[in-house]
């Protein structure tokens, strides 16, 4: 059959199509691009879509604004073109900011005397990591104090981490140091990473009344120190997420007095390591939930965890529970699908009993040993592996499996790999599985042998698929790399965009020829 060829033009294609394309672009390319190209084109810019929240660059504010400043609700605004767009025009209508690597100094302060600053009711923040006063340890908590006095109806605030597994010291509140005397009666909904669980304390010492939800990330879990904190009873509180970055001691002298306060709550998420004194304590299971938690929560219908409790054990295991046991405990909790598994520590000599709910909404999952069972896990996109015993080729596999959407994955473990002579001699045989991260954008080996980093660059055991960040010891890349000229890690090392621990000083001339992602020192 013979078809002529069309001369198609873009007006051409109905409005559904154009949509569906426009949608593919970022709103302000589609603005910048459309707008009085002609009435048609307008118009389909125009849609609520494309205006109601928007990023700016400064070239664009005088091109776009006058036409659509009153449609737009929501702005994510940068340093370098948020007093441009502030004085640009005024905001009718909008009602949110996210306001990226802010500094108190240059950058709040624009707010005070702007018109629309009483309808914001929903606030994002990210704090300049690289601001040249990252060394004050109060400037959240000044930025906070600030917020607050300038968003007097603000509903929801989100103080944003550049990453979860780096908090930056500023990038965290603490009422260690300033002292910040913010209060809210109209906040409802906050996401913020704290320094302690005393911080967590003076958080609902009451200067939040309203708070309904709230998500908090405790870089530390230091026992309370200050009688003198308020403790009301926490009545409107429905949701509470905790997770605890370090080991929590005195379970119940902190942790539990904390949770019988919040005696309406509806939704709880806890992500947690809890150290038991004596093996007398014995492990977190269904018991010790149901009898500290539950008991105490009669609205509860949603109970997310993932816990994990150490024991410290004399040379005898006769006292030990087993896995059937643990599970056992459940009985009662007749409404919660529970994962459990045991874990021995020869060398530390600790014994780890890790439970967690399933299905498991949370995002991540911590300490995570060669006796995971392993599942789906699609929710989970951080990961932390730790163990006494090496992690091998089969264990990564089974890792992938679980966690399908994996971003970050760290790995604490010193142990060489027993298997890898064994595994480069099966590396031809086509049953041999590659491991591959789809999603993985950040691996964090500080406190690991060489074998895992090997594990990771190796090109004919793993498949690096996105830009990668690199948290690794120098020198253990230049080992496992051949000081930057080994051909078996090169194609996975091109895919690497950052290395944290390199200084311009220490790297020889053809490093960049290596790592041809990251940009010059």
């Amino acid at each position: 059959m013979n078809m002529k060829c069309s001369d198609v033009q873009l007006t051409d294609l109905p409005d559904e199509i154009l949509q569906m394309i426009f949608k593919k672009l970022t709103n302000i390319e589609v603005l910048y691009s459309l707008l009085d190209v002609n009435k048609r084109l307008h118009s389909l810019a125009n849609d609520s879509f494309f205006t109601e929240h928007l990023t700016f660059l400064v070239h664009s504010v005088n091109e776009i604004l006058p036409n659509i400043h009153s449609k737009i609700k929501w702005l994510n605004l940068e340093p370098l073109s948020m007093r441009d767009i502030l004085s640009a025009t005024d905001y009718p209508n909008l009602h949110g900011l996210t306001l990226l690597h802010i500094e108190r100094e240059t950058d709040l302060c624009l707010f005070a005397d702007c018109a629309f600053k009483n309808l914001i009711t929903k606030l994002i923040i990210t704090m300049n990591e690289y601001d040249s006063s990252k060394q004050r340890l109060d400037l959240t908590s000044i930025v906070c104090d600030e917020i607050f006095s300038i968003f007097v109806n603000l509903i929801y605030l989100k103080i944003q981490s550049s990453h979860e597994w780096y908090c930056n010291t500023i990038e965290r509140l603490s009422f260690d140091h300033s002292s910040p005397t913010f209060a809210s009666s109209t906040l409802t909904e906050l996401y913020v990473t704290l320094r302690d669980f005393t911080d967590l304390l003076y958080l609902l010492d009451g200067r939040l009344n309203q708070l309904r939800t709230l998500h908090v990330m405790a870089i530390y879990f230091l026992v309370d120190s200050s009688e003198s904190i308020r403790k009301d009873e926490l009545v409107n509180l429905k949701t509470f997420s905790l997770t605890s970055r370090s080991v929590i001691f005195r379970y119940e002298k902190t942790l539990v007095p904390l949770l019988h306060r919040m005696t309406h709550l509806e939704k709880l998420f806890l992500n947690v390591c809890i150290e038991r004194e004596t093996l007398h304590g014995s492990f977190i299971d269904g018991n010790n939930l149901k009898n500290n938690i539950v008991n105490y929560m009669p609205r509860l219908n949603k109970f997310v965890f993932s816990i994990h409790s150490n024991v410290i054990h004399s040379n005898s295991l006769l006292n030990i529970p087993s896995n059937d046991d643990i599970q056992h405990t459940f009985k009662d909790l007749k409404d919660y699908q529970v994962v459990s598994y045991i874990h021995y520590f020869p060398k530390d000599k600790m014994i780890q009993c890790h439970i967690y709910s399933s299905p498991y909404s949370m995002d991540s999952l911590y300490r995570l040993t060669n006796s995971f069972p392993g599942g789906l896990l699609e929710s989970v996109h951080n990961v932390y592996l730790f163990d006494e015993k090496p992690f091998e080729h089969e264990f990564f596999i089974r890792i992938v499996q679980a966690f399908p959407y994996l971003k970050t994955l760290l790995i604490e473990n010193y142990s060489p790999q027993n298997c890898k002579e064994c595994l480069q001699s099966n590396e031809n045989d086509q049953n041999f599985e590659m491991i591959k991260y789809p999603y993985l954008n950040l691996l964090i080996l500080h406190g690991s042998h060489k074998d895992y980093l090997e594990q990771n660059l190796d090109n004919n055991k793993t498949c690096l698929l996105n830009d990668i960040n690199l948290y690794v010891h120098y020198g253990t890349l230049q080992t496992v790399t051949h000081n930057f000229i080994r051909s078996l890690t090169r194609i996975n090392c091109e895919k690497i965009t950052f290395i944290n621990d390199i200084r311009k000083s220490n790297i020889p001339e053809h490093f960049h020829d290596y790592f041809s992602r990251i940009e010059t020192l």
